[in-house]
Order: structure tokens, then sequence, then C-alpha cells
């Protein structure tokens, strides 16, 4: 079980970190790497909106109560996965954007 725990987190963190080198290697291609803070910035809130969009919290009152009525548990966990996975991978982008 514990195992199960720190894969969940770590591999969003891990694919994170890839985005964020990818970002660098960009960066650095286009001669922008004065602004990585700007652009790790933006990568991190499509991340951080992909999070919302995929987690049902930007819809209203009756089309959640709608899903909710609708969707199995499997369906739920799965799209909350993939929300806290996005939330995850925000993450080292955000920490260099502070840092930066």
């Amino acid at each position: 079980m514990r195992k199960v725990m720190i894969d969940g987190f770590v591999k969003p963190l891990v694919h994170g970190g890839i985005i964020l080198l990818i970002t660098f290697i960009i960066a650095l291609s286009i001669g922008e790497i004065h602004s990585i803070g700007n652009i790790t910035l933006k990568v991190a809130i499509i991340l951080i909106i992909l999070a919302i969009i995929t987690s049902g919290t930007a819809v209203n009152g009756d089309r959640m109560r709608a899903n909710f009525a609708y969707e199995t548990r499997q369906d739920t966990y799965s799209r909350m996965r993939w929300s806290k996975n996005f939330l995850l991978m925000s993450i080292p982008s955000l920490v260099v954007w502070i840092i930066t």
C-alpha cells in the first residue's frame, strides 16, 4: 500500500520535471532564457487549468450534480486521479517560477 502511495506522488512530480526540462530546452533553443520565469509560470497555469477542467470544478452546480448522479465510482476516482496528477505536475514549474 505504501509503495502505491509513493508512486502516486512521485511519478507526476517526475513528469513535471520532464516538462520543465523540455521547457528549458525550448527556451534555450529560441534564445529566451531570460524569460524562463514567465514561461514556467505559463506552463504551470496550463497544468492547473487542466486539473480544474478534469476535476469538474469549473462547472455549475446542476452539471456537477448530474455528473455525480450518473457517474460510477471508478469514473470519479479516475477523474480525481488525473486532476491530482496535473496539480502535482505543476509543482516543479511553480518552484522554478518562485525561485526566478
